[in-house]
């Protein structure tokens, strides 16, 4: 589960966990950082933004670990931050193209790294006299 909030959303961000970036396509920054590194970790099966809407602060029922934060993808009156979706949706489309460079430079420096010891255990020792 990610988000991040947005100090450009008109929102005073004071409640709930979570990083505070300045404009939405940081948010969209956040979103691909961090999906890259699941992909790179090559031990992730998935992953969510953790909010679809903002909550209305003014909703006396609003949840309260977030009454006034920028946490969903589209603000109370249903408007999506198109920077963030934007963002999301590139990586989103080639995530499998991006985990597949992930698992072939895997691959790579594993066979190297048996390379490099196999060449190392069959090299004769040379012993000065």
């Amino acid at each position: 589960m990610l988000h991040a909030k947005g100090e450009d959303s008109g929102m005073p961000n004071h409640t709930g966990a979570g990083w505070l970036v300045h404009t939405q396509d940081d948010r969209g920054l956040f979103y691909e950082n961090f999906v890259l590194a699941l992909l790179e970790s090559r031990a992730c099966v998935g992953w969510q933004w953790f909010k679809y809407q903002d909550n209305d602060p003014d909703d006396p029922h609003a949840e309260a670990s977030n009454l006034d934060s920028n946490k969903g993808i589209v603000d109370r009156v249903y408007k999506p931050y198109d920077p963030l979706l934007i963002r999301m949706r590139d990586l989103n489309l080639k995530m499998y193209g991006a985990a597949d460079v992930f698992d072939a430079a895997a691959h790579h420096a594993t066979a190297d790294a048996h390379n490099a010891n196999m060449n190392a255990s069959s090299s004769p020792t040379v012993r000065k006299p």
